[in-house]
């Protein structure tokens, strides 16, 4: 039973199990950078962004099976990832400074929350806009992967 809702739900669940990874990599250097930086937290997020979502781009073309075929594909799928990161990072911060500032929540209340709203955006536009699944077959096949 295990195996099958696994396999049925493979893609997302390797997704988030990464996502898991970078996000413990984003938390801690998020975390560490704004302890030695006095609390400068758009910094943080700034550099953890950068690199946790270096690693992630790597992991994620396995999870999606989109290895690029060429080193045009390689530059169109990259920029595409770089392009929605920043949307993502700005979609982010924007909740940061709503939570902390507007809100006075805590930093990591803040984090936590913002990562879970950014999470989705991320899976979206890996799935449909990043690492091409074809909209029409997935709408077809009923949600199963479809590659």
């Amino acid at each position: 039973m295990l195996k099958k809702i696994y396999k049925e739900n493979k893609q997302f669940i390797d997704y988030s199990l990464v996502s898991l990874f970078c996000t413990g990599i984003l938390y801690f250097l998020y975390f560490f950078i704004t302890w030695i930086t006095d609390g400068r937290y758009l910094v943080a997020n700034f550099i953890a962004y950068v690199v946790s979502f270096t690693v992630l781009y790597v992991l994620d073309q396995k999870v999606f099976e989109a290895m690029p075929k060429n080193i045009k594909h390689a530059f169109g799928q990259l920029s595409t990832f770089v392009i929605f990161r920043v949307f993502g990072f700005i979609i982010d911060s924007s909740l940061l400074i709503l939570f902390i500032e507007q809100f006075g929540l805590s930093n990591f209340v803040s984090k936590l929350s913002s990562s879970m709203i950014t999470f989705i955006f991320n899976y979206v536009t890996n799935k449909f806009f990043v690492f091409k699944t074809d909209i029409y077959k997935l709408l077809k096949s009923g949600g199963k992967n479809v590659r």
